[in-house]
């Protein structure tokens, strides 16, 4: 008996110190994550974004709601009229048990997380119209403790931004059940230019 407690000490002590070690980085979970961790784990040392919030202020992180934290940034600041604009949205769990938010997909759209936007004088923009919805496909999805997801999400083909000026813009998405709570990132401020 007290071999198997020695065992079980030292297995617990090694995941407590791999835990600890892993907690000074976020893993990017683009999935099956359990067969490329160690892989993962080096790349995640490499890029800031898997830094802690208070590391990767650029990151523009929301605050932490119900183990949820949610990151929105754009390679720059000024766009001009008809560019792509890409918002790059990591979805983070920074809690020691996995979590699960839902997922909602529309033909045509991009990934499951809201955005809004509003005017420099926060007058709200609306979303283009969808027009007829061919496809969609609720489910949870499960972040795994002291992991992300990532999503790449083009703002001016949810929003008619074809107008110059300035634009605030924040990513947000309902957690929990049954009373759900919104998660946000924090508000970044866009321009957009001839």
């Amino acid at each position: 008996m007290k071999c198997y407690i020695v065992v079980f000490f030292l297995s617990a002590t090694c995941w407590l110190y791999s835990a600890g070690d892993t907690n000074k980085f976020y893993v990017t979970d683009e999935g099956f994550l359990s067969l490329n961790y160690a892989q993962k784990l080096e790349e995640a040392k490499k890029t800031r974004e898997s830094l802690p919030a208070e590391d990767f202020p650029e990151g523009n992180w929301g605050p932490i709601t119900n183990g949820f934290q949610l990151s929105l940034r754009f390679d720059k600041q000024v766009f001009t009229n008809g560019e792509p604009i890409i918002a790059t949205i990591l979805l983070r769990n920074t809690t020691n048990m996995v979590l699960t938010y839902m997922v909602s997909y529309v033909a045509g759209r991009d990934g499951p997380i809201g955005l809004a936007v509003t005017s420099d004088t926060g007058e709200s923009i609306a979303p283009i119209p969808i027009g007829e919805i061919d496809l969609v496909s609720a489910r949870g999805r499960a972040v795994s403790p002291n992991t992300q997801h990532k999503y790449l999400e083009r703002l001016d083909k949810r929003f008619d931004l074809k107008t110059n000026g300035t634009f605030i813009v924040y990513a947000r998405q309902a957690v929990g059940y049954p009373k759900p709570v919104e998660i946000t990132s924090a508000k970044v401020r866009i321009n957009i230019e001839n």
